[in-house]
């Protein structure tokens, strides 16, 4: 005997929310649909699943010992589908870094280019956009004797102490 997974899920669903109407509704179904489909589940298996009464339908002993296998089988199938999603590695989507400029010119653009190939589904902006949300300040600083002896220099050819190289990048051997 053949049975329509659809036949079990409208079962639960009635079960569940009480009525045809509000188990219909919960799927976004037709209500006959589902009275259609209960009925002839019932009639096919010569069993009767709900007895109506004032207050609403009610499960009779059969559909008491289907709602308890449907409930477990419905627990199983809500935990394969997240064990199942949860298997899907593809990395996709907006990728949003937010940095100072410095940190991004010296560590993060040599490290951008590789996950925008390697994951063609994550979606890098065609050009870079900023918001400037405070300023950051640099001062310079040295001695009296260095400046008495150095001032009228350029600003390259003085000696800096600084991170050298630029941040991020492992200087070479001696």
């Amino acid at each position: 005997m053949h049975t329509n997974w659809d036949d079990w899920r409208f079962i639960l669903s009635v079960a569940k929310h009480g009525s045809f109407a509000a188990g219909a509704r919960a799927l976004n179904v037709n209500h006959s649909t589902v009275l259609h489909r209960i009925s002839a589940y019932e009639r096919s298996r010569d069993v009767q699943i709900f007895v109506r009464r004032a207050s609403g339908y009610q499960l009779t002993d059969a559909g008491q010992e289907l709602i308890r296998v449907l409930q477990s089988v419905d627990g199983q199938f809500v935990e394969l589908e997240r064990k199942l999603a949860g298997h899907d590695l593809r990395v996709q989507g907006r990728v949003r870094v937010t940095t100072t400029d410095s940190i991004a010119l010296a560590v993060m653009s040599q490290h951008i280019a590789a996950p925008a190939s390697a994951y063609p589904l994550i979606e890098p902006p065609p050009e870079l956009v900023g918001d400037v949300v405070c300023s950051l300040g640099f001062r310079l600083y040295a001695s009296p004797e260095y400046l008495s002896t150095y001032a009228v220099r350029g600003l390259q050819s003085h000696a800096w102490l600084a991170f050298s190289p630029p941040m991020g990048q492992t200087p070479p051997s001696r």
